[in-house]
């Protein structure tokens, strides 16, 4: 019996470590402009058949970027959701961006669980339970973003008097935020299976 509550306790000092990883994962889906990703030809507003150099975009989860080669003109600029125009910003980002701040919380406190579980020595069943919990329910959180930027990643965008729809492709953030989210499912079931060896292990006689 105790050779087998040791090897969960430090199967659990394991799933510290990949708590820790799982967040900086999460936190970097988060951070980075680059869930979308569109370059299109920018036209001479005077002389539409002129193209002027290119303009890339990029949008994640709560920043925009663009960058503009327009020849003699270069320039790059971030913008945070909250600092966009209200009229460039659709509905279905707020909420989107609400998901994964509330998904990127719960992930916290499954990692500080975690860690409380890989320093502990012994049984910790309801710390278990909790991080179980809130891995499972960053799952369902996360998921929900993902879903929006699928559905939502053809934008129409006003170009002076004209009214342009870009079809937007996934980059590597939205990967990445795919990544993490798996990792939620991961840790909750890693964590289910080493809660059941505990129990068996203490049922040994």
């Amino acid at each position: 019996m105790g050779s087998s509550t040791d090897c969960c306790v430090g199967f659990g000092k394991f799933l510290a470590f990949l708590a820790v990883l799982t967040f900086l994962i999460h936190a970097a889906s988060l951070a980075n402009p680059y869930w979308l990703n569109k370059e299109f030809a920018a036209p001479n507003p005077l002389n539409p058949t002129q193209i002027l150099g290119e303009v890339e975009s990029s949008i994640g989860l709560l920043w925009a970027c663009t960058d503009q080669d327009l020849g003699i003109i270069e320039d790059y600029e971030c913008e945070s959701l909250a600092d966009v125009d209200p009229d460039n910003v659709a509905d279905w980002q707020w909420i989107a961006a609400g998901f994964g701040i509330g998904a990127l919380l719960t992930n916290f406190i499954g990692l500080i669980l975690s860690l409380a579980i890989g320093l502990s020595k012994g049984p910790v069943m309801r710390t278990r339970a909790g991080a179980i919990f809130c891995y499972i329910f960053s799952c369902i959180l996360f998921v929900v973003p993902l879903i929006l930027f699928k559905e939502n990643k053809d934008f129409t965008k006003q170009v002076g008097p004209l009214s342009v729809t870009i079809e937007y492709d996934f980059d590597w953030g939205f990967y990445v935020s795919c990544v993490a989210d798996c990792m939620f499912f991961v840790m909750a079931i890693l964590h289910m299976f080493t809660a059941c060896g505990m129990r068996n292990a203490n049922t040994i006689v």
